[in-house]
């Protein structure tokens, strides 16, 4: 079983440091997945070659294609929407506008057994006869929304008719009497084909059930798909049924919305709408006559979309391909070796090549459509029609010519100057550069450079630039076939400055050297404290973790005896970086240098080296161990300024009345007073105010009030700074 998630991204292999070069390499799947490729095919292995060519046969103005259907004399008809057209290409490649219906869109066509073709319309659907002349005949009306594809009956005498939108399939013969066949129970009907039995097999939607119908109102669940729309159905003679469901993830399953059909108005289409097939979830969208409704299926990014299953003849099922931004709108059998699949998605016009047996897939060709949706094996080739501008495009068997592909953008961060582009491969192939400072190109942009077409790679000719893109022409040579299985641009990017997002100091305790991790940085009245931990940012702003801190770090001692200084520095190129860090005091006009070289973002030091004062400290960081000293880039940031408070309050008694009242005065010379408690005879605290309620100046007054007491009472008020320094005094009552 093969599992293709389709994913997107570079493969990109940066060397350490900006003083080396760095690489971007193609060379695989994925990787040239996100170039866009003409006239090449891509395998699973990563390699590009020339892919089968595409001859447009028909073009119009019309605003999307629908269906396809061909005639026993070689004839292709072509249903198109929004004006319900049919146009004829005839074998010798002329075509004509054959028939308008009087609905606007044709969504399914069969060719019958007798020479007539017959047409599908919606919105209230129903089923035409039109002859080669363009001639036409209303032979059936359903009484449904939408018709979502005919099938022939194996014995060529009846059409099955998918509907929408109660789900019915009803059964026809040619003359156009017509029964109910089998009510899905499912909103839409949506695609049918024959097993090799000649049983009707029938995929439906919103459930993504495919159905196994033996008669007349007797149906067989075969497969119950985790996504809600069975879109495409082909069966090998062998029996084994290959379906195609897209739609979104389990999670909607069952909602219920308005009607959707594929339809979609002139207006979205402008806006670059897609359109597919009936969806689950749908966004507003104008009534177009009749009462009808028409809804633009809504995309659903980042789960799976899509996938395609192999039903084998004992039921049991493999997963053969699945993607997460690509839906699979068409599928049948490769007309060079029909044990391989072709299937169409809605993203660039894509056709893949599955081989489910060998574990292979191939990205087969891209058109420079913007979606096809319909695929049809005709003979040694295959059909394509595409959404936008109403085309038919042919399948050859030939390889084309030549072929060209163009990678997207790369950012390489910065103003780079270019090495060389190499690439391994085979036969001849000429890549082209060009460069520019605009995420896309733009008339700003260099010119594709000069050809480069030395076996292997050379120089880079184009322009330092910050953005950079490469093509490369493959060319068939006589029998030669070209070959591309890697490429490598390498580049030296301009170093870009570090930056320094913050610097936090904190007081944290002495643990014997290994940092500690205890921060305090001020404290409040009582015997609890305040934890400040100052941060600042690259704003410039100071953010304190307290609901009363202010701008200044106040550092509370409190057993603290080391000083943390921390920082978040990067750069953008990836380099080393070593820092140092500076202090000033408060009045001094140089910065002086504490530590040097510091890879760690941390530095610890004695707080009793730096005496009572508010400080400020700068880190500086450089890159300068991973570029050249003319290259090297530094960045600085500045804390907040930072109170360092060593000496406790001096509390000193002012007065005591009689036995029981004393007042004291404390005062700081670098911190306000946070407050006061007392004890009586060694006993607990007992806090106490300041003589005007609230403790916040560097001088403050407090009153103690006994209460009536027997005998001798010693009394002892504490006084604590912000810092947490604590000063003491004591009076004795006689």
């Amino acid at each position: 079983m093969m599992v293709r998630l389709l994913l997107t991204g570079w493969l990109a292999v940066q060397a350490l440091s900006a003083s080396s070069s760095k690489i971007w390499e193609i060379s695989d799947f994925d990787g040239f997945l996100q170039g866009k490729l003409e006239a090449l095919s891509l395998d699973d292995e990563g390699r590009l070659r020339l892919a089968p060519r595409l001859t447009t046969l028909f073009e119009s103005d019309e605003a999307l294609s629908w269906a396809t259907a061909v005639a026993a004399d070689g004839s292709i008809y072509l249903g198109t929407g929004h004006q319900g057209r049919l146009y004829r290409i005839s074998p010798d490649g002329k075509a004509k506008l054959l028939w308008q219906a009087p609905e606007i869109e044709i969504f399914a066509l069969e060719a019958g057994p007798d020479g007539a073709l017959y047409v599908a319309t919606a919105p209230h659907g129903k089923v035409y006869r039109v002859d080669a002349k363009g001639e036409a005949k209303e032979l059936y009306d359903p009484q449904q929304a939408y018709i979502w594809d005919l099938q022939l009956s194996a014995d060529g005498r009846s059409l099955y008719v998918a509907t929408g939108d109660e789900g019915k399939i009803f059964r026809m013969d040619l003359s156009g009497k017509g029964e109910l066949w089998l009510d899905t129970g499912q909103r839409h009907a949506i695609s049918l084909a024959l097993d090799p039995e000649g049983r009707l097999l029938a995929g439906t939607d919103p459930n993504g059930l495919l159905y196994r119908v033996d008669g007349k109102d007797q149906a067989f669940a075969l497969y119950d798909s985790e996504l809600p729309e069975i879109r495409s159905i082909a069966v090998a003679p062998s029996g084994e049924i290959y379906f195609a469901a897209m739609g979104g993830a389990m999670s909607l399953r069952d909602q219920t919305t308005q009607i959707v059909s594929s339809v979609v108005t002139a207006g979205a289409i402008a806006q670059g709408q897609q359109a597919g097939g009936a969806g689950l979830t749908a966004g507003s969208a104008p009534s177009m006559g009749g009462g009808a409704s028409y809804s633009v299926p809504t995309v659903n990014y980042g789960v799976e979309t899509a996938a395609l299953f192999r039903l084998r003849p004992q039921q049991s099922v493999d997963k053969l391909w699945t993607s997460k931004d690509e839906d699979i709108l068409g599928l049948d059998f490769d007309p060079a070796d029909p044990s391989r699949l072709l299937f169409i998605t809605g993203k660039a016009g894509r056709l893949y090549r599955i081989d489910p047996d060998a574990d292979r897939l191939e990205l087969l060709a891209q058109t420079d459509q913007r979606q096809a949706t319909s695929l049809r094996r005709n003979g040694d080739t295959a059909l394509l029609s595409a959404a936008y501008g109403g085309a038919l495009v042919r399948l050859e068997g030939s390889p084309a010519a030549e072929g060209v592909y163009e990678t997207g953008v790369r950012d390489t961060g910065g103003v780079s100057q270019w090495g060389r582009l190499s690439w391994r491969g085979e036969g001849r192939i000429v890549f082209e550069t060009r460069t520019g400072n605009a995420s896309k190109p733009d008339g700003t942009w260099s010119a594709w450079s000069e050809p480069i077409e030395t076996p292997g790679g050379g120089p880079i000719a184009s322009p330092p630039a910050r953005f950079i893109q490469w093509r490369a022409r493959l060319v068939r040579q006589g029998a030669e076939e070209p070959l591309l299985e890697q490429a490598t641009v390498s580049y030296l990017p301009q170093n870009q400055p570090p930056t320094i997002s913050s610097v936090t100091v904190k007081s944290v305790k002495d643990d014997g050297g290994s940092g500690g991790s205890s921060s305090s940085n001020a404290s409040s009245s009582g015997d609890s404290s305040a934890a400040y931990s100052i941060t600042v940012t690259a704003s410039g702003d100071a953010s304190v973790s307290s609901a009363t801190s202010t701008e200044e770090t106040r550092l509370e001692r409190n057993g603290g005896e080391r000083l943390s200084i921390t920082w978040s520095a990067s750069d953008p190129d990836g380099d080393e970086l070593i820092a140092a860090v500076e202090f000033r005091g408060e009045g001094e006009s140089g910065w002086k240098t504490m530590r040097e070289d510091l890879k760690e973002p941390k530095l610890l030091i004695d707080r009793d080296a730096l005496a009572d004062g508010r400080y400020r400290f700068r880190v500086r960081v450089s890159d300068s161990r991973s570029n050249p000293p003319a290259a090297a880039r530094t960045a600085d940031k500045t804390s907040a300024p930072v109170l360092i408070d060593h000496t406790a309050p001096l509390v000193t008694l002012l007065e005591r009345s009689g036995d029981s009242e004393a007042r004291f005065e404390a005062r700081d010379s670098a911190s306000p007073i946070a407050g006061a408690e007392y004890s009586v005879n060694a006993g607990p605290w007992t806090p106490v105010r300041t003589d005007d309620g609230i403790a916040d100046g560097q001088a403050e007054t407090f009153t103690i009030q006994l209460g009536p007491g027997q005998g001798e009472r010693s009394v002892t008020l504490r006084v604590r700074d912000r810092a947490g320094n604590a000063g003491l005094a004591k009076t004795v009552f006689p």
